[in-house]
């Protein structure tokens, strides 16, 4: 999953935030250089330019901070890595950002794609990708590592309909983290599916649950996106954006909605038992055929 994550980040460079300070001040540092001989710059029309320019506007964005991989995973992704992997990053993102740089003058002064900066500049950021790519494995396998009672110690879940709150450390039996959004088109047409499954399990053998982790922009679209929709499950909190975060993380959630369906113990520890419960719902509601995780869930 986070592959798919980092692949789809890599092509788009997609990200929110602001190039890092280091990245940016060598930036800046090489482009003001005043004493280096500046030749006249090539005449060239603007949609050219504009047409040149894009690989290097989508290098930069691998600038942003955070990257654009873990900009779900915002803040929680720090916790788990460590000062050598920011170092690590900083450093490939700096050199990405000297690339880009000599690579946009070279542009402009040349009219035309110049092959040895292009080069240097695909380097240079396939160098970062792959530092996002090992960052993103070890943030995924050290937030994994967590012993699921002690990820969400001290979290008060919200049931949607009540508005009672639950204790998360509590959750036991099959359990279905919910990630998803309001504005997300195909969460919107996956939402029914899953509360007509939710409906259907009411007053079963095994218990059931879902947990809705937004991605949602604000608590008044995540809000309105339930009432909307009418979901009548558990939700975190929407101030609650660390955990949502780690959740995210710890199962490398590469896009939404992702439907990732865990077994809890009576001891509290969980296990995964689908990556893909969307899928195993889409086919119950279209087939009634039952995923083995459904077993004993539905009435």
């Amino acid at each position: 999953m986070w592959r798919a994550a980092i692949s789809r980040s890599s092509r788009l460079a997609a990200a929110a935030g602001c190039a890092s300070a280091s990245a940016t001040a060598a930036y800046c540092s090489w482009w003001r250089r005043e004493e280096a001989p500046q030749p006249e710059p090539a005449q060239i029309s603007p949609v050219l330019l504009s047409y040149l320019l894009q690989p290097i506007s989508r290098c930069r964005e691998l600038l942003r901070d955070p990257p654009a991989p873990f900009v779900r995973f915002e803040p929680a992704w720090r916790n788990f890595t460590s000062d050598a992997d920011h170092a690590a990053l900083e450093s490939s993102r700096v050199a990405l950002a000297v690339r880009a740089a000599a690579t946009e003058a070279a542009v402009r002064q040349q009219g035309r794609w110049p092959e040895e900066e292009g080069k240097a500049l695909e380097q240079a950021a396939k160098d970062t990708v792959a530092t996002i790519e090992t960052i993103g494995q070890r943030a995924v396998a050290a937030a994994a590592a967590v012993p699921w009672p002690r990820l969400l110690r001290g979290v008060a879940l919200e049931a949607w309909r009540s508005g009672e709150r639950r204790d998360a450390a509590s959750l036991r039996g099959v359990v279905a983290v919910y990630v998803t959004a309001g504005w997300c088109g195909p969460c919107r047409r996956f939402t029914p599916d899953l509360i007509a499954f939710h409906e259907a399990t009411r007053g079963a053998e095994r218990a059931f649950e879902v947990v809705h982790v937004s991605w949602d922009n604000d608590e008044a679209s995540f809000r309105h996106y339930a009432a909307a929709t009418g979901m009548g499950w558990l939700a975190l909190p929407y101030d609650e954006r660390e955990a949502a975060a780690t959740l995210s993380l710890r199962y490398g959630v590469p896009h939404i909605p992702t439907l990732i369906v865990l077994e809890v113990s009576d001891d509290g520890e969980a296990r995964v038992v689908s990556e893909n419960g969307r899928r195993d719902v889409e086919q119950w509601r279209r087939t009634r055929v039952e995923a083995p995780w459904m077993r004993g869930c539905l009435k």
